[in-house]
């Protein structure tokens, strides 16, 4: 392999050797290879890659590096192989090196005992040289001759990113920072919508995605559509409290949910205490055990009193039902569904009819 050449002369060809040319340097005499195989061939081409001078932040250390080359495959241009640098340690003594001798001047003081250093050396090679006791930092893939993939900045960090990307994955989902929002507009083309997105960030898969500006643009609108029967439809709502129907006395009579109407909430058990609140009645359901849920909306709180304080609700002591309060705090369970909606299982359907509710 040939590693240097002679600066470019103007009107001068390239030298090339031919088959049967005698090389010769002084006492060395070699023969260019004559026979030509497939196995072992004579000439052709073959992939060496080189790399500039740097500093490589290894085993602990910032490590300079000079300009090295390395021949990735010696007889084919495409070379399929990983390059980086093996890293190199040795410790490198007075022997080696009589500037390590504790001297005073120009001559070393070889009486001195002097200090051994750890030398750490980065060597470019390929991947397939690299033994199972090596220490390797890969710079370049290549494939098929090409360069596929460099670590640089912009990449030297994703086995680091990925970590963290998995870590707010795992703890956090997907989340919105700064919602997008999203409204459709009609066209001057009655066959089209303009669809206009804001800019937003999100957070997906643990990484941040961002849309700097507003995207607007012109879709097709939708021209047909689609019936769909016999839909189950699941009537969910929440906004409940639990009540032990196993205590005694616990319970007396049930809030009259076909009007609605509106109850007490009182400080001490069996409608005792003080009304602190009124609310109403939407439903109730049996839950595990000996429990109830009682369905609560319309809940409308004294000024400076909180629902947490309710102990009883009802009209008066024969008509009411005690809260169960661990803690010894009211609690109210699914808040976030305290409206009488619910969500179709289908996306902005056009029409509903014939509907019969359970």
């Amino acid at each position: 392999a040939y590693t240097n050449a002679p600066a470019a002369i103007a009107g001068a060809s390239t030298v090339r050797f031919t088959p049967s040319e005698t090389i010769t340097n002084g006492a060395v005499t070699l023969k260019v290879q004559t026979t030509n195989t497939t196995a072992n061939p004579a000439v052709g081409r073959g992939t060496r890659f080189s790399i500039s001078q740097g500093v490589y932040f290894a085993k602990g250390f910032f490590v300079f590096t000079e300009s090295q080359s390395t021949i990735v495959s010696r007889y084919s241009d495409t070379a399929n192989d990983i390059v980086g640098y093996k890293i190199v340690e040795q410790i490198i003594t007075t022997d080696d090196d009589t500037g390590l001798y504790d001297n005073q001047g120009a001559v070393p003081n070889i009486s001195s005992p002097g200090a051994d250093r750890l030398r750490i050396r980065l060597e470019l090679t390929i991947q397939s040289k690299i033994t199972s006791t090596d220490n390797f930092i890969p710079i370049v893939t290549i494939k098929d001759g090409l360069v596929a993939r460099v670590v640089d900045a912009d990449n030297s960090f994703n086995i680091i990113n990925d970590v963290i990307a998995t870590r707010i994955k795992e703890n956090s989902g997907d989340y919105l920072v700064k919602p997008f929002k999203l409204i459709f507009e009609e066209d001057s083309d009655v066959d089209n919508l303009i669809m206009k997105l804001s800019d937003g960030i999100a957070v997906v898969d643990g990484y941040r995605s961002v849309i700097h500006a507003p995207i607007k643009q012109r879709i097709v609108k939708p021209a047909t559509t689609s019936t769909i029967n016999n839909e189950v439809v699941a009537a969910d709502y929440g906004n409940y409290v639990l009540v032990d129907a196993g205590i005694s006395n616990n319970t007396a009579g049930l809030p009259n949910i076909n009007t609605f109407e509106q109850l007490n909430i009182r400080t001490a058990v069996a409608h005792g205490g003080s009304t602190i609140g009124t609310c109403r009645v939407r439903a109730v359901t049996e839950d595990t055990g000996n429990y109830f849920r009682y369905y609560l909306f319309d809940i409308q709180m004294n000024a400076g009193q909180n629902f947490r304080s309710a102990v009883s609700i009802g009209t008066s002591s024969s008509r009411y039902f005690n809260l169960y309060r661990p803690l010894s705090k009211a609690e109210l369970k699914d808040v976030n569904k305290n409206r009488g909606l619910f969500a179709l299982p289908r996306i902005r359907p056009q029409a509903l009819d014939d509907i019969s509710l359970t």
